[in-house]
């Protein structure tokens, strides 16, 4: 009878250890097509070390970012991401600067940028709660997607969410730097040379909330795209093992 239990608790490993197996391989399957990267390195990887590193990569590159972004000079300073005139406003800036009077629009657009700093912290905690809401299928795409797969994932993710938490930090931030009053003297200086000209005020905080999203991603992108390109540069031996598993 002994015999037989033991026998029987055997068997059972042997199944678990199949079943486990054979949903690893299942992860894997067709992850790529077949060639080198089919190499046991990546075969190696289980499902949890590729989450866990996507997650860990993020997470560290969204903090990066948020902080380099989110203080003074942040998006003003950063000629790659600062953000400029809304194109509607650009003929007034002509015809201001004709005037020997452009430091009215070159204020507003300081003011743009400084509403994008102060809005930039407050999309922290929306991105990390999307980054721990990724799933297997999240992971298994980005790991195996472009130079910037993760960064779309969050971008596609978390946009709305974004938005509607920056909207009206924006709209409040533009008003408490300014902009909205510097907008209008612009506007009172202009309007009697082009009384025809559209309000666009009302878009400032749209445009504004659009263009810090934009400097934001732009930069975790170039972040991802490094990582991909030298592992070796990872923040830990786990992310690291994965990037390197796929490069």
């Amino acid at each position: 009878m002994r015999n037989l239990f033991f026998v029987f608790c055997a068997v059972l490993m042997f199944s678990a250890g199949a079943v486990s197996q054979a949903q690893a391989g299942s992860f894997w399957d067709g992850l790529f097509s077949s060639g080198p990267k089919q190499s046991k390195a990546v075969t190696a990887l289980s499902q949890n070390d590729v989450q866990e590193a996507l997650r860990e990569a993020l997470v560290v590159s969204s903090q990066s970012v948020v902080t380099k972004l989110g203080r003074t000079g942040g998006f003003n300073s950063d000629k790659n991401i600062r953000i400029p005139l809304p194109a509607a406003l650009q003929p007034v800036d002509k015809i201001l600067k004709s005037v020997g009077m452009g430091a009215l629009t070159a204020d507003l657009e300081g003011r743009l940028n400084k509403a994008a700093e102060l809005a930039t912290p407050k999309t922290q905690q929306i991105l990390l709660d999307t980054i721990y809401k990724m799933t297997l299928s999240d992971a298994k795409a980005i790991l195996t997607g472009g130079d910037n797969a993760a960064t779309a994932y969050l971008r596609k993710s978390a946009g709305t969410q974004l938005k509607d938490a920056m909207r009206p930090i924006v709209t409040e931030a533009l008003e408490d730097a300014g902009a909205v009053q510097a907008y209008d003297l612009a506007m009172t200086r202009y309007q009697t040379a082009m009384p025809m000209l559209p309000d666009v005020k009302a878009n400032l905080t749209d445009y504004a909330t659009d263009k810090a999203l934009d400097g934001i991603f732009y930069y975790m992108a170039q972040e991802e795209a490094a990582l991909r390109k030298e592992p070796i540069k990872a923040t830990s031996k786990l992310v690291e093992k994965v990037f390197s598993a796929v490069k």
